[in-house]
């Protein structure tokens, strides 16, 4: 990644859905990368994310509002995050991919060279049914490897 920094990421993720509710909490090691404001995170997933073999962007808007997320790897997801607006996304899964809609709920972006945090929440429906709302939190911190 050209000029990007060496960043500790501290992922945590909590999901809500009719059958109850489940966290994520990752500790890993990722790039940093910020242009015209904007700040892309990259790292590799694990088996405590349940993406274990993919790579994931997240790509922070602050001037819109929103965050980009896409996994590559062994499942494949993009989704557009935007507070207040609804897309639809593709979502992979190891049991297979869906087409969803994402309603963005809340945003929060406050990065730097060095790190910063971000947030955002969103809920995921399928025919305009709700399956699930998600809020995500990501801390990253310029490592001493840089």
């Amino acid at each position: 990644m050209v000029n990007g920094k060496k960043v500790a990421l501290h992922i945590t993720g909590k999901s809500k859905t009719p059958e109850g509710t489940d966290s994520t909490e990752l500790y890993t090691q990722g790039e940093l990368f910020q242009k015209e404001g904007d700040t892309y995170l990259f790292y590799d997933d694990t088996e405590a994310t349940g993406f274990a073999g993919c790579r994931t962007m997240l790509h922070f808007q602050p001037r819109s509002r929103r965050v980009t997320m896409r996994r590559t790897g062994r499942q494949q997801t993009f989704l557009v995050i935007a507070q207040g607006g609804r897309n639809t996304g593709f979502y992979g899964t190891p049991y297979g991919d869906l087409t969803i809609g994402i309603n963005g709920i809340g945003f929060a972006a406050a990065f730097d060279e060095h790190g910063g945090s971000g947030s955002f929440s969103y809920q995921m429906d399928a025919n305009t049914r709700l399956i699930s709302t998600h809020e995500v939190t990501v801390t990253a911190k310029e490592s001493e490897q840089s």
